[in-house]
């Protein structure tokens, strides 16, 4: 038997008498247990700083090592260290000079091979256009997040970085902020994303594995790792192999000077509270599972912003603007880490501008701080009184709960004419005045502040109203959320239909999206023709002449899988009245004798006599082996299969991938010099809209 790996998957190849044939096998990963590894240039020539994660916990680490234009690897330190009870270790040694690739065993499960550079290129020689990631190929739990740096050389202060490619969003959720790439696991999987610097040009692939929620022990954080300014506030995520185990709880906390935590079901919230670091561990009843989060909190920076003006006085009703400055400000966005008591008043940030909107008399604190490579913090202190004259207007029901479809009429007290301010969710309520009577109705699920004044005496006050519901309005509903199958070449037109609400409806997609080609129109007409038979998921909004909602799931389906409506697979080789030819999106090329045939690696037990067909012919005779393979051809090189693609070579990451995109093992071929000569393109993705 011989093995073939493709990037992150495995083929089985058996050689029969009766031929070629093949059988897949799944990339192996033992969920929980295979380490992590994180090596970067540490201080000093030679130092290295080493991090494991995701090891068993309490065990020997074993480092092994490969120094640069050496084929050999050596044990480096046995070891260099034991994992803590969460499986991790972080430590800082010297391994001399030339090291360029790593990897370390964990109670013999092997981490992934990861690469430092060495010499003038610090940390990036071995990595494309000198754009690097710490840590370099990650490991995720479903519903955990990580953070991974970016780096590249000889660009100062630019860390303007962009994401070209995610193979796989349903798996890993990305996106840059700074110089960091944020990951969040959303189901198992994997996906490899291209990033690249905005200004150079320079790009690099790393390639994420997310777990199906196997953590270290029974218990495990959204982060593994929390850093916080004093007075910033963060929300983790708790996770357990078994959510039914009982509640969660802090069983302790190292050090309650630096940071406070609080468990409300399975969200555990922080707050900065002095310089240092403390280590809060969270634990089940009845399930015996704990887990540790480090957070470390940074006093230093504590007043890096400050606000124009340093502190509001407000009437309600009143809406002001205040201007943020920081000592960050080449680098980093700004966001509202904590206070706003959303009675009192409602804040929002857009750049460096905050907008506050009083609504009822008191006082708050609003916490923002700056994310950047040194992230800060400030507080504004806001006090809210009454009308012009100290005086708020009152209501019957302050506080009130609807449910989607429901109205309530709320009684207003006070003396004069009344006007609504604002609403600061239309979408969520409606809202209208008649005499001294306020009438609420509710559209959708979320929450609004309904602001109402009076002229003379002037007074304001706020009703805050919170709608729950799936978000169906009333009766308003869709008439059919089964749409027609995708026919390609073919035009394809659908009209949605609404009932229950009062016409006229509009209709609008709220997220996903359409196939390629076709287009939603406000009166719900769908139409156009799709440029692939792949299928889409999308989610659609109607909306009536009295602001009433709906909202459905709706998936258009295509009839000819991610390679279109062809009778066979790319890279098909059949036989026609005696002559042999390659199938590529729909089409057919000849070769022109045996000798050529058998020269790029076919075999002819592996063509399908279709005897006569009418598949198009390119009009391309293949009569030269001093050529790549011809288009449609999957072939080997190493340990990964290509696919050859008119404009290069585009890699396979998984064997997964492989049999989606209707690759077939008895056709891989190995790849020869001229293949290469071709650009290596984007990686093979789910559904890879290019083989189409």
């Amino acid at each position: 038997m011989k093995t073939i790996k493709i990037l992150g998957g495995v083929v089985a190849v058996c050689f029969l008498a009766m031929g070629l044939m093949t059988e897949a096998s799944a990339q192996y990963y033992n969920y929980g247990r295979k380490p992590s590894l994180s090596v970067s240039q540490e201080g000093g020539y030679g130092s290295y700083k080493v991090f494991v994660s995701n090891g068993d916990s309490n065990s020997r680490v074993v480092l092994y090592a490969k120094a640069q234009n050496s084929n050999l690897w050596s044990t480096v330190v046995d070891p260099i260290g034991q994992t803590d009870y969460n499986g991790s270790l972080n430590i800082t040694t010297y391994l001399g000079s030339g090291m360029e690739q790593f990897y370390v065993t964990v109670n013999s499960q092997s981490s992934d091979t990861v690469s430092v550079g060495v010499g003038s290129c610090l940390y990036g020689c071995g990595n494309s256009g000198n754009l690097w990631f710490s840590p370099q190929n990650p490991t995720l739990n479903v519903g955990q997040s990580l953070a991974v740096s970016i780096s590249s050389s000889g660009y100062g202060y630019n860390t303007s970085y962009y994401i070209s490619s995610n193979s796989n969003p349903s798996v890993v959720t990305a996106s840059v902020s700074g110089s960091i790439l944020n990951l969040y696991g959303s189901q198992s999987g994997s996906s490899t994303i291209n990033v690249c610097h905005n200004t150079s040009g320079s790009c690099n692939t790393i390639y994420v594995v997310v777990n199906a929620g196997q953590g270290n022990g029974n218990l495990w954080f959204s982060q593994s790792t929390v850093n916080l300014n004093q007075d910033q506030n963060s929300t983790i995520n708790i996770y357990s192999n078994n959510q039914n185990s009982g509640a969660f709880y802090i069983s302790s906390n190292s050090n309650y000077n630096v940071v406070s935590a609080t468990v409300s079901g399975n969200v555990l919230s922080l707050r900065g509270v002095g310089n240092g670091s403390a280590n809060v561990v969270v634990c089940q009843y009845n399930n015996n599972a704990c887990a540790t989060l480090l957070v470390s909190v940074n006093a230093s920076n504590s007043g890096n912003i400050w606000f124009s003006p340093s502190s509001l006085n407000m009437n309600a009703g009143q809406s002001t603007t205040v201007y943020i400055y920081g000592s960050q400000n080449y680098t980093g966005s700004y966001y509202i880490s904590s206070g706003s008591n959303s009675y009192i008043a409602a804040v929002s940030i857009t750049g460096n501008q905050l907008t506050v909107t009083a609504y009822n008399q008191g006082s708050t604190s609003l916490v923002v701080c700056q994310s950047s490579n040194v992230s800060t913090c400030g507080t504004l202190n806001l006090t809210v009184s009454g009308g012009g004259w100290g005086q708020n207007l009152t209501f019957s029901q302050n506080n009130i709960t609807l449910s989607s479809g429901q109205s309530a009429n709320i009684s207003i007290y006070g003396n004069g004419s009344y006007y609504i301010s604002s609403n600061s969710s239309a979408y969520v309520a409606s809202v209208s005045l008649s005499a001294g009577n306020l009438y609420v109705y509710g559209n959708t699920q979320g929450n609004t502040a309904i602001i109402v004044c009076q002229n003379s005496p002037y007074a304001c006050g706020t009703v805050m109203v919170n709608v729950s519901g799936s978000g169906n309005t009333g009766t308003l509903n869709f008439s059919n959320t089964t749409l027609p199958v995708i026919t390609l070449g073919q035009y394809y037109s659908y009209q949605m239909q609404a009932y229950g609400g009062t016409a006229p409806y509009n209709f609008y997609v709220v997220s996903g999206q359409l196939p390629v080609g076709l287009s939603l129109s406000q009166s719900g007409f769908i139409s156009g023709i799709a440029q692939n038979a792949q299928s889409s998921s999308f989610q659609v909004r109607v909306s009536d002449n009295y602001g009433r909602n709906a909202t459905a799931s709706f998936t258009i389906s295509g009839n000819g899988g991610v390679l279109g409506s062809s009778t066979y697979p790319n890279g098909q080789l059949i036989s026609e009245n005696g002559t042999v030819y390659i199938v590529y999106r729909g089409q057919k090329s000849g070769f022109a004798s045996a000798h050529i045939f058998t020269g790029f690696g076919f075999k002819f037990s592996n063509v399908l006599n279709v005897g006569y067909n009418n598949i198009p012919s390119t009009g391309y005779i293949i009569n030269n082996l001093n050529t790549s393979h011809p288009w449609g051809s999957w072939v080997q090189s190493g340990s990964t299969i290509y696919f050859v693609h008119e404009q290069g070579l585009v890699p396979v990451p998984s064997w997964e991938i492989f049999l989606n995109n209707r690759g077939s093992s008895s056709l891989v071929v190995p790849a020869n010099i001229y293949d290469f000569q071709k650009p290596i393109l984007a990686p093979m993705s789910w559904s890879d809209s290019r083989l189409n």
